[in-house]
């Protein structure tokens, strides 16, 4: 994507911003909320980068309101991505963990999602510093697993709220 495509979807994502907003937010209209996503999510990448929280808030400020001319969005992104450490995914980790981060910068300056189990293993990680290095290949390998762990964490609830009082135990007796 050149300068001026970029220029585009700086300003497709503010359309799609205020669209959004007009039709009640992303339950009213998932897919436009996708869409507005994966916008944020291209534009982030042509700068280098990652989709965390931090940045995403740092997009959404300058161009949602469209306050800002994109020549000085792209201006204050390049300024933005020229001060990242380039650090490898597990001394992201380190450095999350050590300085108590949120998992919704830490994972996705790793390359991984926020998803429910990605969350629970990052807790680990920040309550068990020595558990780093397997909380790290448990989130590595994890990674093709997301969606049916989610489903899986689903049904457990719904299980549990059924008041079967042995189905933790049996649970925990198929896993082993």
């Amino acid at each position: 994507m050149d300068e001026n495509a970029l220029k585009k979807a700086i300003e497709r994502y503010h359309d799609h911003s205020i669209l959004l907003e007009k039709q009640g937010g992303p339950s009213a209209n998932g897919e436009l909320f996708e869409e507005l996503i994966g916008l944020m999510e291209d534009i982030l990448a042509w700068f280098g980068l990652p989709p965390t929280g931090d940045n995403q808030d740092l997009l959404e400020s300058l161009a949602a309101e469209r306050l800002v001319p994109a020549d000085i969005i792209i201006t204050l992104l390049k300024k933005k991505a020229s001060g990242v450490p380039n650090l490898s995914p597990l001394e992201h980790l380190a450095t999350g963990i050590a300085n108590r981060e949120s998992p919704f910068n830490v994972l996705p300056a790793m390359g991984f999602s926020t998803h429910v189990y990605t969350l629970y293993l990052y807790d680990i990680a920040l309550k068990h510093h020595e558990a780093l290095i397997p909380v790290y290949n448990e989130l590595y390998r994890s990674q093709k697993y997301l969606n049916e762990i989610g489903k899986l964490d689903i049904e457990a609830k719904k299980l549990k709220s059924s008041g079967l009082r042995f189905l933790s135990g049996f649970l925990q007796r198929s896993l082993e």
